[in-house]
């Protein structure tokens, strides 16, 4: 879902999307079939952002979510929590006419409150990760884009 208003100045927008895993089987010869959403695996995962374009700028805030799941194989642990971190966007779009005509740059902040995703005792090989998530730690990056 997008949504966009255009206000007397800039934009405002937000959206929503997601996938939430309805059924996953696999079947070996001779081994049967598997339901590989039974555990170990998140069924929903969202995004939402919503944000604002005034003059050259434009910010974005977006929330991600994972939802927690059963685990197995995993010791005690049986359960893994939900995981949301939010990231933040800038950037600004310059509107020059020689050097700057087509500059952008932009400053991101992925899980701006610095969320923990909750540690998962197996190898990371096992089911593909040892987390339940996104980016892991606060992460800063700054851009400079330039089209010629």
């Amino acid at each position: 879902v997008d949504y966009t208003h255009p206000p007397s100045v800039g934009a405002v927008f937000a959206d929503v999307s997601g996938t939430y895993a309805l059924e996953r089987k696999s079947e070996a010869p001779g081994a049967g079939e598997t339901d590989l959403l039974e555990a170990n695996v998140s069924r929903l995962q969202l995004s939402a952002s919503a944000g604002a374009n005034y003059g050259h700028f434009t910010g974005t805030a977006t929330l991600n979510y994972s939802a927690g799941y059963d685990l197995t194989g995993a010791g005690s642990q049986t359960h893994v929590d939900s995981f949301h971190p939010v990231n933040l966007a800038l950037v600004y779009n310059f509107d020059g006419q020689s050097w700057s005509k087509d500059l952008t740059v932009s400053l991101n902040v992925d899980n701006v409150f610095d969320e923990k995703a909750q540690f998962i005792n197996i190898a990371p090989s096992a089911f593909g990760a040892s987390s339940n998530g996104f980016t892991l730690v606060r992460f800063v990056n700054a851009g400079l884009r330039k089209h010629f």
